[in-house]
């Protein structure tokens, strides 16, 4: 079972030969998370029994990585989020996606003069080196 949330190649490859129903959710830090209070109804929802109705309801879906406890609590945070259709949790990861990537740069200037990286200092090559084709 993998324990970085950023790299869960170990997971994956467990789901894809059969040998995982459902991959644990993992989590990070962060900050300024939009929306991440919605977070706060997970052990409510666990100690509703909720998760346990759906395996009794559905069984199992079979090998996955996103087995039928992810599912279930996708789900359900959509509704406590209000989300009528999937496509609204594709467009909001995209845009934490593209605020991750703004944040990464502005770090990046801050903390590593990204920007000073670049030179655009000109250095005069060797006319006379032969240069094999």
């Amino acid at each position: 079972m993998d324990t970085d949330p950023a790299d869960r190649g170990g997971d994956r490859l467990l789901a894809y030969l059969g040998l995982l129903d459902d991959a644990a959710p993992l989590f990070r830090a962060g900050t300024r998370v939009p929306r991440a209070g919605v977070l706060l109804a997970l052990p409510a929802l666990t100690e509703s029994g909720v998760f346990d109705i759906a395996r009794e309801v559905h069984g199992s879906i079979g090998p996955a990585f996103h087995g039928l406890r992810t599912t279930a609590v996708a789900t359900l945070l959509m509704a406590l989020l209000r989300l009528k259709r999937p496509e609204a949790l594709q467009v909001a990861h995209r845009m934490f996606e593209r605020w991750r990537q703004e944040n990464f740069f502005k770090y990046l200037r801050e903390e590593y003069a990204l920007d000073a990286l670049a030179d655009h200092a000109v250095v005069p090559d060797n006319p006379t080196r032969d240069v094999p084709n």
